[in-house]
Formats: C-alpha cells, structure tokens, sequence
C-alpha cells in the first residue's frame, strides 16, 4: 500500500501520515495482542493449578469433592 502511494505521489511527504498511521495501528494490535496473551496465560495457568484442589460443594451438607487418582483404591471394580 505504502509502495503504490510512493508510486503516484510526486512528494516524498504526502504518504508519510499513511506510514505513520499504519505503524501507530500495527503497534496497537501488537500491544493488544500481548495483553490478552498474558491474560489467558495467567487464568489458564490459575485454573491447571486448581484442577487438583478440593473444590467447594454447591450443596452444603455434600463435602467437597476432588479428582480421584486412575490408581486410586476402589476407582475401579475388581473383576
């Protein structure tokens, strides 16, 4: 885009505020980009660290249930 607007302007200065809006929107993309890239980061890596934690009941006389281990006793019926 730039090259073509190079191209057909006869000054050097008149595609210099399309460059420069063009890099300006770049680096907010880029910055938004790594914003959210650190958000789901940090709340993938809180809910891999919660997923062996006993998590709280809905109902208040159930206790709190966690994952059971594959190897776990009783997990499986005995043949």
């Amino acid at each position: 885009m730039i090259a073509v607007l190079l191209l057909l302007a006869e000054a050097w200065w008149i595609p210099c505020p399309a460059a420069v809006a063009g890099v300006l929107f770049t680096a907010c993309l880029r910055i938004g980009a790594a914003v959210t890239r650190r958000t789901e980061s940090r709340e993938a890596a809180r809910q891999w660290g919660e997923l062996g934690r006993a998590h709280p009941s809905p109902h208040p006389t159930v206790p709190g249930t966690s994952w059971p281990s594959a190897s776990a006793p009783g997990r499986w019926p005995s043949p």
